[in-house]
């Protein structure tokens, strides 16, 4: 979970910050509210028996469970009317002839949610507050609200005193809840915050939420190969390498034009040498099936454009040298810059040429880098990519076999997997093959099913490189493998300079 919420993190960070800035946007936009507050000193006065003689002495004392109380007074609703009252210059003579209507009520629900009625820290003191569009108002109305108050429990204290037998009628007028002014309600300067900065901590934390649903919704759905593991689950053998898009341009010895023609044309982008060491490594010191060491190499991709090209250069530069003679042949004729009767210059001939022509290699045909003896076969004229495709993997093929005897290695720039029939056939006359997956692009679903209907393509696969892979520390710590491989290539990349 961690590891999806991560390689999406942009879905986590983007939601927020658009509630967030909606949320800013209202608080900026809404009409002002000002928020005026009076404090008043509530205690209690009680009696309580003296000495030996009976006389009751008043002593004040606030429990929490009384001030919780006298909060609960102050938001009732027979103070609420009142002080409405109040401000409407009428005075009912029935408390119930006053709420008689829907709109009576709603109007008594939107000034209790105005009013805020809140117990300083652990002391008898009570904040009474209410918000309004225009301070005047909103000072107005506290003050009604904290003389009805005040009226009320001179009211009640009357009435208990009122209800006692003569001799403790006025012991009973000096005791009970009392309450004092410690400071009365004033228009308020500036505009109230509070609830603004509530709204976007609220819109923060749904966003937050949603966006981590996204997330998660987007990584159930989404199959594209994000890490090292998740290749070498579907492939079954080891991903060997992971590289990310370089932006130099190795300088090799010879002409530009003779670079452009050994370069293939569908290359995208140059992966780092070291990225391919252990690639490299593989193909060096494994043997074939039959035992004998690899000759023949494939290197093949999900689909077109996939970086299978740059891969097989690279590694056919990488292993290429003056004593190892290494030959890169472009066996893909489904690449859209192979795809036309232009892919050879006039003279030139390709590995079509070739086939349909003597069968043999020609310097016209081989193209050779004098520095690392890398040697290097176009794909030649292609008219038809389905009719090139059958042709290459012929059994004209096998017939240029004793002119491949003189290379220690041949690589070979498969088509993509969806020509399945092209590589199943193709993989008949390799030693074995590399797959190339391309960071959030390839589908581990789509490579599962194309592995699946071709288990002899399946079985020739000895690794697989991952490229374009983002250099994102975070990604790069849920993945153990590819952290690995990421040092691997740093150290290498550092030795070699």
């Amino acid at each position: 979970m961690a590891r999806a919420l991560i390689e999406r993190l942009w879905v986590v960070i983007l939601i927020p910050a658009i509630f967030g800035v909606l949320a800013v946007s209202y608080v900026l936009v809404r009409p002002a509210t000002f928020q005026a507050t009076a404090t008043l000193d509530v205690v209690n006065l009680r009696l309580l028996p003296g000495g030996g003689s009976g006389v009751f002495l008043p002593e004040a004392q606030a429990l929490p469970t009384f001030l919780d109380t006298q909060q609960q007074i102050i938001g009732s609703t027979s103070i609420i009317i009142a002080a409405i009252q109040t401000l409407e210059g009428s005075v009912a003579d029935n408390e119930a002839d006053d709420v008689k209507t829907v709109s009576d009520i709603e109007e008594l629900e939107a000034f209790r949610q105005r009013l805020i009625v809140s117990r300083i820290g652990q002391s008898n003191l009570i904040n009474i507050s209410f918000r309004s569009d225009d301070p005047q108002t909103s000072a107005n109305t506290v003050n009604a609200v904290v003389d009805a108050y005040l009226a009320k429990l001179e009211q009640d204290r009357l009435e208990t005193a009122e209800a006692a037998s003569g001799w403790l009628q006025e012991q009973l007028r000096s005791v009970g809840p009392r309450a004092t002014v410690v400071s009365a309600a004033y228009p308020p300067i500036h505009k109230s915050n509070t609830r603004g900065l509530l709204i976007i901590a609220v819109a923060g934390v749904i966003g937050g939420f949603i966006g981590l649903f996204a997330a998660l919704i987007l990584s159930f759905f989404d199959t594209r190969i994000r890490n090292p593991e998740q290749l070498a689950n579907v492939i079954g053998q080891p991903c060997l390498g992971v590289g990310k898009t370089s932006s130099r341009t190795k300088k090799k010895a010879g002409t530009a034009d003779n670079k452009k023609k050994l370069r293939p044309a569908s290359a995208k982008v140059e992966v780092d040498d070291p990225a391919l060491f252990n690639v490299a490594s593989l193909i060096q010191s494994s043997t074939s099936e039959t035992g004998s060491r690899m000759r023949y190499v494939g290197v093949t991709s999900l689909q077109k454009e996939s970086g299978s090209a740059s891969v097989s250069e690279q590694l056919a530069r990488l292993i290429s040298t003056p004593d190892h003679k290494v030959l890169l042949v472009n066996a893909n004729a489904y690449s859209s810059a192979t795809s036309s009767e232009n892919s050879v210059t006039d003279g030139e001939r390709g590995l079509i040429d070739i086939i349909m022509g003597d069968g043999e290699l020609s310097e016209k045909a081989v193209k050779r880098e004098p520095d690392t003896g890398l040697s290097t076969i176009s794909i030649g004229t292609v008219k038809n990519s389905q009719r090139a495709g059958q042709l290459i993997w012929s059994d004209k093929l096998r017939e240029l076999k004793p002119s491949f005897r003189q290379y220690d290695l041949v690589i070979f720039n498969l088509p993509p997997l969806f020509a399945s029939t092209d590589v199943g056939a193709a993989s008949k006359y390799l030693d074995s093959i590399i797959f190339v997956a391309e960071w959030a692009k390839t589908s581990q679903t789509d490579l599962a099913t194309a592995l699946a209907l071709n288990p002899s393509i399946h079985k020739k696969i000895i690794g697989s490189v991952l490229i374009n892979a983002k250099e994102n520390p975070l990604i790069f710590l849920f993945s153990p493998l590819a952290n690995f491989l990421r040092k691997q290539r740093t150290f290498l990349s550092g030795t070699a300079k």
